[in-house]
């Protein structure tokens, strides 16, 4: 994928909190409500990879809306590549498996996420776990697709997608691990969440140098 900024709700590293914009992150009191706190709940990669299929993710989040929402766990996320195919030759580095409008803009698998067939793209998973009194989210990488770059595809702007959601989007990046606070200075105005360190796994090793950022 083109450039190393990925757009998520990603659960499992300090962020940094930042004022909303209206347009792009929707009205600013209601905003500052929804990014009040760090967002807590539970995405896919850490135990899925990037190959999780529908009835594996609702299964995690009807699990998470039982036991971990009553604790403030209300974030239930598809990570990574959810648009590509599960292939001979597919994985995490390869090229022409993803699944793409006329735009290039990705949709959902339709081999791993079926309710989305015709058009239906992730609508109907997010009903179902808005449905259980949870948050949805999906992670995507920012830039333009090689496949969609080999392809010459047309592009869609995306502003005008956001600006015609029903209900608010918390928007938070992660510009890889190579990230500090002072990077935010220049984005803080345009997005809800910035993320200032990298992936934390379970070692003390992950763990320690973010006590330094968090001071």
């Amino acid at each position: 994928m083109a450039g190393m900024l990925c757009v998520a709700l990603l659960l499992t590293s300090l962020i940094w909190s930042a004022a909303p914009t209206a347009g792009l992150a929707g009205d600013g009191r209601r905003q500052q409500q929804l990014t009040a706190l760090p967002p807590r709940g539970w995405n896919s990669y850490d135990s899925f990879s990037w190959i999780i299929d529908e009835a594996a993710f609702l299964d995690n989040a009807r699990i998470m809306a039982n036991r971990l929402l009553p604790h403030g766990y209300q974030y239930a996320v598809i990570d990574f590549l959810w648009y590509r195919r599960i292939a001979a030759g597919s994985g995490v580095g390869a090229y022409g498996f993803d699944s793409m409008d006329q735009w290039g803009r990705p949709y959902p698998d339709p081999q791993r996420f079926p309710s989305g067939r015709g058009g239906g793209g992730f609508r109907p998973i997010a009903d179902k776990v808005h449905a259980m009194g949870l948050k949805f989210g999906i992670h995507l990488m920012n830039g333009i697709s090689t496949q969609a770059v080999n392809a010459n595809m047309p592009i869609l702007d995306v502003r005008t997608i956001l600006k015609e959601l029903e209900r608010p989007v918390v928007l938070s990046i992660s510009p890889g691990t190579a990230v500090t606070p002072a990077l935010a200075e220049n984005i803080t105005q345009h997005v809800d969440m910035y993320r200032v360190t990298g992936d934390d796994w379970d070692s003390w090793k992950d763990v320690r140098p973010h006590f330094d950022v968090a001071r």
